[in-house]
């Protein structure tokens, strides 16, 4: 059986940031790398992105319940499942980083 992965971008406000920072913080001790090893991680214009090229189903399920918690107006997200049919962008910050899905048919 695959095990689930998908591939995130995540965008949050510097607030938004400061409590997934908290939250995580407030995770068991072997859970808590999760922000740090982010594939990619910047700030812009206060704005903070964080990328995964890989995260498991138990990180996605933490970072659904966290969105949850907060406005749409703090975050912006992009994931990108297991198969085509599984992906979604949800929130309305308008980022600095243009963080945005693609799907294109190619040929060659």
């Amino acid at each position: 059986m695959k095990t689930y992965s998908s591939t995130v971008g995540l965008v949050l406000t510097a607030e938004a940031a400061e409590k997934l920072k908290a939250k995580v913080a407030a995770l068991p001790k072997d859970k808590r790398g999760f922000l740090k090893n982010a594939d990619d991680h910047r700030t812009r214009k206060g704005v903070r992105l964080f990328f995964w090229n890989i995260v498991t189903k138990e990180e996605h399920r933490f970072l659904a319940r966290f969105l949850k918690g907060i406005p749409v107006t703090e975050y912006h997200l992009c994931r990108v499942g297991d198969d085509l049919t599984d992906a979604e962008e949800s929130g309305m910050l308008e980022d600095p980083f243009a963080l945005h899905l693609i799907r294109e048919v190619a040929l060659g």
